[in-house]
């Protein structure tokens, strides 16, 4: 009767796919082919749910695409909060986070020529430029947001119910790993380990990059989060807390200081403001994000392609927290953090909270 119970608790246990573990690393899994049923059989005949990747395109017997049970083998991975109805998306490329939303609007914004297939780094959302920000010695903005990033962690849903591969605290987040490899190695010939944490709590969207040096000798770095807001009307919108700053005007070459108490989109911009680790805020009509970066992104730049129709240029506005003017060094061993918070809201509420 115990052996009974035990054989009936296993084959429950099999079925919710409690056998399914992931992968070591360094072992590539084989997807499925195509037409084939993509479940597994519980070491006592129970259906497990597969935790293998799978051939893209791949689909299930209804004909919708296939999504794996495991979150962090999904693409793209989807955070939730059941209480504020916010969501967020990541594609695994880049690592980008694709959206950020509430049941009113989109904080972030693609457009309309991101393409998502993998052929080239996704522009909308908040790609990662990183070992390099701009033009310099390797590609424009570096390779990290054209390579495809693994999600070492992830929980997917916050409040209630989750879903999840973590042995980390409870919440919704997912956290990505991409270390060098030989490709990257003839682009960049040093050896490094990177971590990109994206943390969904109520009203707020955290983003955190993690850059240690695995190498025996030391390297230097710059980069950016090249973050695209949604706007309604840029001709409206304002961006505070840069009063007092210094800034490079690429469109001039000049360096200037900033004098307004807030700053408004009415042509071609793009500067590089020096030391503005701090609080900005975004103004859009009623709507506003918060944006609070600590003290490692120390540079902020301000972007938008005015006048370019096929970027939908009125639709958006970039602000990027970053390391610009002066590159970071790291000695052998040595780790850099920097973190963001973004922060929506309605009629000075939390956006979430409009429609609620």
């Amino acid at each position: 009767r115990i052996m009974l119970r035990l054989l009936t608790l296993a084959g429950l246990l099999a079925s919710a796919g409690a056998f399914a573990v992931p992968a070591a690393p360094g072992i590539s899994a084989r997807a499925p082919r195509a037409g084939t049923a993509h479940t597994r059989r519980g070491i006592f005949g129970a259906s497990m749910s597969s935790f293998l990747p799978v051939e893209p395109g791949f689909k299930d017997r209804t004909g919708n695409a296939y999504q794996p049970d495991m979150p962090s083998l999904q693409n793209p991975i989807i955070l939730r909060d059941s209480q504020t109805k916010e969501v967020v998306e990541i594609n695994t490329h880049g690592a980008c986070v694709t959206s950020y939303r509430n049941e009113a609007y989109d904080v972030l914004f693609r457009r309309p020529d991101a393409v998502f297939d993998g052929s080239k780094p996704i522009s909308g959302g908040v790609p990662l430029c990183w070992p390099q920000f701009g033009p310099g010695d390797i590609q424009q903005h570096g390779f990290a947001r054209n390579l495809q990033w693994e999600c070492v962690d992830a929980c997917t849903q916050a409040s209630g119910s989750m879903v999840q591969r973590s042995w980390t605290k409870a919440g919704s987040r997912a956290i990505f790993e991409l270390t060098d490899t030989k490709a990257s190695r003839a682009i960049w010939k040093h050896r490094f380990n990177a971590r990109y944490g994206v943390e969904l709590t109520s009203g707020c969207l955290s983003i955190s990059l993690r850059v240690k040096n695995t190498d025996i000798n030391e390297f230097s770095f710059t980069g950016a989060l090249h973050t695209y807001f949604a706007v309604d009307d840029l001709a409206a919108c304002r961006i505070a807390g840069l009063k007092g700053k210094s800034y490079l005007d690429k469109t001039d070459g000049q360096t200037k200081t900033d004098s307004d108490e807030a700053i408004a989109i009415t042509g071609f911009t793009e500067r590089v403001y020096a030391d503005a680790a701090r609080r900005v805020t975004l103004q859009d009509g009623n709507k506003a994000v918060s944006i609070k970066s600590n003290a490692a992104w120390k540079d902020l730049a301000v972007w938008n392609p005015y006048g370019d129709e096929k970027m939908a240029y009125s639709n958006f506005v970039c602000i990027e927290n970053g390391v610009i003017n002066e590159p970071i060094t790291l000695q052998p061993g040595e780790e850099w953090e920097g973190k963001i918070e973004i922060i929506p809201y309605v009629d000075g509420a939390p956006a979430y909270a409009s429609t609620q």
